[in-house]
């Protein structure tokens, strides 16, 4: 088994940028200010991996990251079947208003299964969830359906949304 873990705190001093990818995200910390930046992962004999990574703030503003896989047999001849979930809450710049910030939640999850042959995956079957809030003042929580479907080489694909699934009131403290 193999396992890796580190963690950054700072507090104050200026900008810091923690995250990587999807959840990476610049601050600029004020005296009292504080953010967590964290990151794990393990490997059980190359059959199984988990990674997770994150931070939060002082502000009560997160991004959660955990990416999962399993292999059975082999990465050329077996099942392999992959995971991917994020949970946060942050402020992000709102497009077209310039220096308008407003909130953002999301969870999303994605998962897949693909069997493969010679290293080429000829069958795979996935599922995906997503619900995206994102503004101030009245906003609307978006949700997301998809299903993937791949057999050799046809890949089919259905999304289906739900806009305005729920309206609600997001205020500034």
């Amino acid at each position: 088994i193999k396992f890796n873990a580190s963690f950054m705190i700072q507090i104050g001093g200026g900008q810091v940028t923690v995250g990587e990818g999807v959840t990476r995200a610049t601050f600029n910390l004020g005296p009292s200010d504080w953010v967590i930046d964290f990151s794990a992962s393990a490997n059980l004999f190359s059959f199984a991996s988990l990674a997770a990574r994150g931070w939060i703030n002082s502000f009560g503003h997160f991004d959660l990251r955990l990416v999962g896989e399993v292999v059975l047999g082999s990465r050329s001849f077996g099942l392999v079947g992959e995971f991917d979930f994020r949970l946060f809450l942050r402020e992000d710049a709102i497009p077209g208003r310039p220096g308008e910030t407003g909130f953002h939640f999301g969870i999303s999850f994605n998962a897949e299964v693909s069997a493969r042959l010679f290293g080429f995956s000829f069958a795979s079957i996935g599922l995906g969830f997503s619900l995206d809030a994102f503004g101030s003042g009245t906003i609307d929580v978006i949700a997301r359906v998809t299903v993937r479907i791949k057999i050799l080489f046809v890949k089919v694909s259905k999304t289906v949304s739900f806009g305005s699934l729920y309206r609600t009131r997001v205020v500034r403290p």
